[in-house]
């Protein structure tokens, strides 16, 4: 149907007359189902603005430009950790940027190991008028489980460019053996 036709006929109804408008009762109820529908709504709407809380550049009277942002908080989140199986050692790989060797704490056990990371930041900003204070603190705790079990004695770790590596060799390495497919 064109549109043309679909005008005339919208346009060239007639009106209902009032008893067959069918009315809706004053009072709805409430249903559970509304009650979840409302309640999914509000934390979405929680999210969206717990999100976007660190990017609004002036809504709460911050300067978050970029120099502020990575100076007063360079790290959010959670960082990501890798475990590489090599045969005879894990390799446990954690991205920690902006910390330094002396922040971070590494604790091996025969079947896991504990990662904690602390930091602390101050900036003063002293000019005629003013005194501005910057301060912000950051810590990182996770304790990862180990598929089997390992030597922590000789473990080892290093920290480089934000990377952690520890290496945690395996109390006996499993062999593999390849198998001919038939």
């Amino acid at each position: 149907m064109s549109i043309e036709k679909k005008k005339a006929n919208y346009y060239s109804a007639k009106e209902k007359p009032a008893r067959e408008i069918r009315k809706r009762p004053e009072i709805v109820p409430y249903t559970s189902r509304d009650m979840l529908r409302d309640f999914d709504d509000l934390m979405n709407r929680f999210e969206h603005d717990f999100e976007d809380f660190w990017e609004a550049s002036t809504l709460f009277g911050r300067d978050t430009s970029s120099k502020t942002r990575t100076s007063i908080m360079p790290f959010t989140g959670l960082p990501s950790v890798d475990i590489e199986d090599q045969g005879k050692n894990y390799c446990l790989t954690v991205d920690l940027p902006g910390f330094k060797k002396d922040d971070v704490q590494v604790e091996v056990t025969e079947d896991t190991v504990t990662i904690n990371a602390k930091r602390s930041h101050a900036e003063d900003e002293q000019r005629k008028n003013y005194l501005r204070r910057e301060r912000s603190s950051q810590t990182y705790y996770r304790r990862i489980p180990l598929p089997e079990s390992i030597r922590s004695d000789e473990a080892k770790a290093a920290l480089k460019d934000g990377l952690l590596e520890v290496t945690l060799p395996k109390k006996q390495p499993k062999e593999t053996k390849k198998v001919a497919i038939s």
